[in-house]
């Protein structure tokens, strides 16, 4: 990697001085279900947004007691960069990509909430892209009118709700299976806190 920072260097360009990285937490990570974030005058079912139905975070500790008054860093995934579809393999795989990139170490030590949307790209799109080039999904694609862009916008605007709902990645908030289960038997817990939804089929 030629020794470049290169996570330091952006969120350097992005908010001045920062203080240096420590490690990320392994509990860190936050399933939001950004299907529900989707535009209400859109027509179509989640999917054909070329949206997958949901996005991770990664919330530093202190972000815990009061996210309000922490900074929020967007950061969206490339073509390929995740695979396109929903199997346990696949959000296996797109976890280790939030892992593996170094922001979350900064966001850590600077209170900044990293939010990662998760897209499946499209045929048109490209496999595992955000729509950059097509009209064919959305003719607004480009502007921020778009689909994926107004989702985002919604959840980052919601962010502290989004989080009071958001689920654990890892550990015993996955071993319980999958969001039927968590959506329709304990709904009590969903509107209390942590306990929201996971992927269907996701496992660690």
């Amino acid at each position: 990697n030629c020794g470049y920072d290169l996570s330091g260097d952006m969120l350097r360009r992005f908010y001045g001085e920062i203080v240096p990285r420590v490690p990320q937490r392994d509990d860190g990570l936050r399933w939001i279900d950004q299907w529900k974030y989707l535009p209400a005058d859109y027509p179509f079912p989640g999917n054909e947004s070329t949206l997958l139905q949901w996005a991770v975070a990664y919330v530093p500790r202190a972000c815990l007691r009061d996210s309000e008054q922490c900074r929020v860093h967007v950061n969206y995934h490339g073509c390929t960069s995740n695979p396109p579809n929903s199997s346990a393999s696949a959000w296996a795989e797109r976890l280790v990509w939030v892992r593996s990139i170094d922001i979350n170490t900064y966001a850590e030590s600077n209170n900044i909430i990293v939010l990662y949307p998760q897209a499946a790209g499209s045929p048109s799109a490209g496999e595992g892209c955000f729509n950059w080039a097509s009209y064919e999904d959305d003719p607004l694609f480009d502007t921020r009118s778009g689909v994926q862009l107004r989702t985002v916008d919604a959840m980052v605007n919601d962010l502290a709700n989004a989080l009071l709902n958001s689920t654990r990645v890892g550990g015993e908030w996955l071993s319980a299976a999958s969001l039927e289960a968590r959506s329709l038997k304990r709904p009590a817990e969903a509107r209390g806190g942590l306990a929201a939804g996971v992927p269907k089929g996701a496992q660690e």
